[in-house]
């Protein structure tokens, strides 16, 4: 009993320290689970596109290979890289906030920025997002190339509030898609692209007015449960 105590208190500890580094914005050296390793021997952290465009042209000529990490927080080895790893830590930030009347209201930000940061400034702003899933130290970047966390038909995962992306090809271009407009034909894909598109840069969302949560939960025996899921 006093082992698995120990044990369980190391582990508790562990995941404090885990969520203290990411809460930082620290650039991770291992997965939220712990499993899986980034080598930081060769990380880049680019400030702007142009350094974003000059990095992938030459990992080009060199025929490098290179990956793009976020907060750490997927449990596969997608973002695990033993040639070049890019962090966007340094590119972070609000780009434009575009409010059209009677329609909808729009806010662009870099790829880097974390979702507790993008909360903060739509609060800034009387806005919020229109669904989140429960953790928000991701990367905007991040969290829509995973597909992070939907809420079922009416509520989906980030990606599908996403309007348009803008993103460095794996030849060095910038490129701008969009649900409806620009290069529409690319979006399906580069919305959830799992990295292999490039280098997300910024990302538009469709936002919301901001709003309060109420949470109401009950309990239910299973055959209850079983008799009236339909309900």
């Amino acid at each position: 009993r006093l082992l698995c105590l120990s044990l369980s208190l190391v582990l508790f500890a562990w995941t404090i320290n885990r969520f203290k580094s990411l809460s930082l914005h620290v650039v991770p050296t291992l997965n939220y689970d712990g499993l899986v390793f980034f080598n930081h021997s060769n990380l880049h952290s680019p400030s702007s596109e142009t350094e974003m465009v000059d990095l992938v042209r030459w990992a080009v000529r060199e025929g490098r290979k290179m990956r793009v990490l976020g907060s750490g927080h997927s449990w596969s080895s997608i973002a695990s890289s033993e040639d070049i790893l890019v962090t966007l830590c340094n590119y972070k930030g609000l780009i434009a906030l575009e409010r059209i009347p009677e329609e909808s209201t729009y806010v662009t930000v870099k790829a880097g920025t974390t979702l507790s940061e993008l909360n903060t400034v739509l609060e800034e702003h009387g806005l919020a997002m229109i669904n989140l899933g429960s953790i928000s130290l991701q990367t905007v970047g991040g969290a829509v190339s995973t597909a992070t966390h939907g809420t079922g038909i009416k509520f989906g995962n980030l990606a599908t509030l996403m309007t348009k992306l803008r993103f460095v090809s794996g030849t060095g271009e910038i490129i701008t898609t969009s649900k409806y407009g620009v290069n529409s034909e690319l979006f399906p894909a580069a919305a959830v692209s799992v990295g292999m598109f490039g280098i997300i840069t910024e990302v538009t969302f469709k936002v919301r007015s901001r709003f309060s949560l109420a949470e109401t939960s009950k309990q239910y025996g299973l055959h209850y449960c079983l008799d009236n899921i339909q309900n």
